[in-house]
């Protein structure tokens, strides 16, 4: 089974319930064998768009679910956790997404991995080197640790504290 990354978010409402309550399922559901988990941390929404903070956090798991089956999976998820299309990165009670599928490198119309926006998302760089540092990108063949390094360098990072509400 392929070993997988997972970004989750969360900005209406009991955001830490939302993220707990997925992950719950996700364990029940026994479709991710789930691994291990990142602590959960408060970041800037995306977009320009004045909306509440996103919590954000990182799980790694295995699944025999192939590409397309996983990604159908996750957004049935979000929508039994009342996830509604609204505009491109707008407020959303959860948001599951597949940032590595094993070292697949896969570009089709409704999925890319890596996610296409990996190597630019502060959360997902950060929270994957925590979870996974020595885990490598499948196109650049570095090290999450090593991509997160680079890029706080360059932005000078200070990260907001991490949140005790996420299960370890």
């Amino acid at each position: 089974m392929p070993e997988i990354l997972i970004g989750v978010g969360s900005n209406i409402g009991d955001r830490t319930e939302w993220i707990k309550g997925s992950l719950h399922r996700i364990r029940d559901d026994g479709k991710i064998q789930l691994w291990r988990n990142s602590h959960l941390r408060l970041y800037p929404p995306l977009g320009g768009m004045k909306q509440r903070e996103f919590l954000n956090g990182v799980f790694v798991g295995y699944t025999p679910l192939m590409p397309l089956s996983l990604l159908e999976y996750l957004k049935k998820v979000e929508r039994q956790f009342c996830r509604r299309p609204t505009y491109k990165w707008g407020p959303r009670t959860l948001d599951l997404d597949i940032l590595f599928y094993g070292k697949s490198v896969l570009t089709l119309p409704r999925l890319c991995v890596p996610h296409r926006s990996f190597l630019k998302r502060e959360f997902a760089l950060e929270l994957a080197a925590e979870v996974c540092p020595r885990l490598k990108h499948p196109v650049v063949g570095r090290t999450c640790q090593e991509l997160w390094r680079e890029f706080a360098e360059k932005k000078h990072h200070n990260s907001p504290p991490a949140s005790p509400g996420w299960p370890r």
